[in-house]
């Protein structure tokens, strides 16, 4: 018809006069309404539209289109579980319908159930692999999932369909800081910057690769006039933010993430926006306002955690490699000095370690490395998902190259450094696989006390892996298996476990990193008293704390939130 005819060449304001007119005379007509609601929707009228669309619907409640847009304007006001009803309908009334099975997916991760809309974008890929919309939307959830390298292909499957997919750039971009590989992530954003100097998001993920730098001027001058002309696009906004509070710079960002907060906001987006509000009331001092930030960023991530079934698999493991049973397993024969495994709960201290023994001439930083809990899986599905039966009837073979490769790919990381360290905290979880493949490798083990420990991961935004970390109770239980599998270790294994207090190493650092060096038969540098002047860059959480002189003003920072941390206290006594 003629609205719609020029509503294809943009006389939008003309076809939403003439589909009004025509709803006025024929007010039963179901595809006046659904084309006058769309035109809404396209105007960015969310609300208008969706009134208009749920009164087509109404008239005619099988049209499939008008249900998508209805989802669409739905999603748009971040009304996720409404939407959700639609295109539930939808995709079981038309179960090959491709853009629903994408909507479902974003509407999923919206809801915080990410896992549920990965098998529908699954089953999207199927419909149409050459679809590039498909393998992006698939990434993004993945990536919300915290998996690694399946994103990255997702998004560069997409690109080889689409390369002038900017979004999706950005996306690849976005991913890439996160994993801390700061040039392909900064290429990804000059790559759509190129072609479009004012994209708000592009800008917004340079920022984020200042940040990484520890450039938070840069970001402050780069952000802040889109920022000041009243851009309030999310990642915009939280690049801006952070870099504010590195600079101490916190009254303007706490008034400009309470006006984002007041606006509808996805979960995801949400949470982001409450815990960088968080951090910012923590700086200056609120810290009841503060706490209650942080609780509602970490409910908004929608995280489980099973206490009991992490209780079990910590005996299991105990019982699993006893010095009885080690004595059986395979060993291997390589006694490589290489590898220093700094472990430890989270926010123990050992990305501060790290940079203090990586300012040393003789040692390389390597950061948090995946190798080990890779090793371990791969052992583990050859036994029936038993890591200790693995070890026990493996194939030596087997073994010897996987341990040859682990080295091979230090010697790679370290360019001919004598040292290499690996400051996976999680691999405590893993330190009798490390003694059967690596006999040879230093540990040391970052303690810290228990309360700060906790209430500093409480305050984390770590990945979807970190499950435990959004419930304090749940960090309790954590922390109480992580000692009491740490004790195991210390009386099991023969492997040289160097125990570092964060709370020592802060009050008195030259007595301390001299007791580190001496540990890995090092002379002292004085670079290693200085870490924060090394200039590596840091990808874990503590990056910005790594680059400040020493400080203790982190001890017993759980003393200004105590009225709150019952549920962890009674967690950590059972």
């Amino acid at each position: 018809c003629f609205g719609s005819a020029l509503a294809m060449i943009g006389e939008i304001k003309g076809a939403i006069e003439l589909f009004s007119a025509i709803t006025q005379k024929a007010p039963d007509s179901s595809l006046a309404w659904s084309r006058l609601g769309g035109l809404l929707l396209r105007q960015g009228k969310t609300r208008e539209a969706a009134a208009l669309l749920q009164r087509s619907l109404s008239l005619d409640p099988n049209h499939t289109r008008v249900r998508l847009e209805l989802a669409k304007s739905l999603m748009d006001q971040n009304a996720f579980e409404p939407a959700l009803v639609e295109l539930q309908r939808v995709v079981s009334e038309s179960p090959e319908d491709v853009d629903a099975r994408i909507l479902i997916g974003n509407v999923l991760r919206g809801c915080g159930r990410e896992a549920e809309g990965v098998g529908h974008l699954q089953v999207a890929i199927k419909l149409q692999p050459e679809n590039p919309r498909t393998h992006h939307n698939l990434g993004t959830l993945l990536s919300a999932m915290g998996q690694v390298d399946e994103p990255i292909k997702c998004y560069q499957r997409a690109l080889r369909l689409k390369p002038d997919a900017w979004h999706i750039w950005v996306a690849l971009g976005q991913l890439m800081v996160s994993l801390g590989r700061l040039e392909k992530g900064d290429r990804c954003f000059d790559i759509v910057i190129e072609h479009n100097p004012e994209h708000i998001v592009a800008l917004a993920g340079k920022g984020a690769v200042f940040i990484r730098r520890g450039q938070y001027a840069e970001v402050v001058e780069l952000l802040g006039p889109p920022i000041s002309r009243g851009e309030r696009e999310v990642n915009l906004v939280l690049a801006y933010s952070n870099a504010c509070q590195q600079t101490g710079v916190h009254d303007g960002p706490i008034r400009l993430l309470r006006e984002m907060l007041d606006l509808p906001q996805s979960k995801p987006a949400a949470s982001m926006l409450w815990h960088t509000l968080a951090h910012h009331l923590d700086k200056v001092g609120s810290a009841k306002e503060a706490f209650f930030a942080y609780e509602q960023a970490n409910k908004l991530r929608c995280l489980t955690f099973d206490p009991a079934r992490h209780t079990a698999v910590t005996s299991a493991t105990i019982q699993a490699f006893s010095p009885a049973a080690m004595s059986q397993m395979y060993s291997s024969s390589v006694r490589d000095e290489r590898p220093v495994f700094i472990i430890g709960m989270p926010r123990s201290g050992t990305s501060l370690v790290e940079q203090i023994l990586s300012a040393h001439s003789q040692v390389y930083g390597a950061g948090e490395r995946e190798h080990v809990r890779e090793i371990a899986g791969q052992i583990s599905r050859t036994s029936g998902g038993s890591l200790s039966k693995g070890l026990l009837n493996g194939d030596p073979a087997s073994f010897d190259v996987g341990v040859k490769g682990f080295l091979s790919r230090l010697e790679t990381l370290g360019r001919g450094a004598r040292f290499v360290t690996d400051k996976m905290p999680q691999n405590f979880l893993y330190l009798g696989l490390i003694s059967r493949l690596f006999p040879g490798a230093r540990v040391i083990h970052c303690r810290r006390n228990a309360e700060d420990t906790a209430l500093s991961v409480f305050f984390q935004n770590f990945n979807a892996t970190y499950g435990y970390s959004t419930d304090l109770a749940w960090i309790g239980v954590y922390y109480r298996e992580y000692e009491r599998l740490m004790t195991h270790w210390k009386e099991s294994l023969v492997l040289p476990i160097l125990e570092v207090d964060y709370e020592a190493l802060v009050a008195d650092p030259e007595v301390h990193i001299a007791r580190m060096l001496d540990f890995m038969d090092l002379p002292l540098e004085q670079a290693c008293l200085s870490p924060h002047e090394n200039r590596r860059v840091v990808h874990t959480a503590s990056c910005h704390q790594v680059r400040k002189p020493i400080y203790s003003s982190s001890v017993g920072r759980s003393e200004r939130y105590s009225q709150w941390l019952t549920p962890l206290r009674e967690a950590l006594k059972r």
